[in-house]
């Protein structure tokens, strides 16, 4: 059971991998930092919080990834009013990188590890690392559709899934 399950993660994350890069075309510095009100995210801080996601991941299968912007982002810290946040191409510049191992490690878990608990508490019934997965490919799908809603907000078309 677990395989299945795993085999259906990996395909959410591929996809995810996907759609991040899509979701940020075309996003212009001013729209990369303008927020709704005080108390949402802007698109630069939920690309930052994206890439964030895949190394904390990374780093919990073992991988020993550094992340890029601890100081903004590591441990889930929330949003910052008081800084300014680099521009989303930078933020993203690892995204690609972290992606392709983390996809090349997601595919080559066992079922023994997959059933190992996690080392890090998550709100999900399932402590094991299988729950932890389902649990980051859910925050990844949750960020993506944030930015979605943000890009037709701001006036540009849809994320396109191709």
């Amino acid at each position: 059971m677990e395989k299945n399950m795993m085999s259906a993660l990996l395909e959410q994350f591929t996809l995810h991998t996907r759609l991040f890069s899509n979701v940020l075309v075309e996003i212009s510095p001013e729209h990369a930092t303008k927020r709704m009100n005080d108390k949402t995210n802007h698109i630069a801080w939920l690309t930052g919080s994206m890439v964030s996601i895949r190394f904390k991941l990374a780093n919990l299968l073992g991988m020993n990834e550094q992340e890029p912007f601890p100081h903004l982002f590591k441990d889930g810290k929330a949003i910052q009013n008081d800084i300014t946040y680099p521009g989303i191409n930078e933020l993203a510049e690892d995204w690609e990188p972290i992606s392709k191992k983390l996809l090349e490690k997601l595919g080559n878990l066992s079922e023994k590890e997959l059933a190992e608990t996690s080392p890090i508490k998550l709100p999900v019934n399932d402590e094991s690392m299988l729950g932890a997965l389902v649990f980051f490919a859910d925050r990844e799908s949750y960020v993506l559709g944030q930015i979605g809603i943000l890009r037709r907000i701001f006036g540009y078309d849809a994320m396109k899934y191709n």
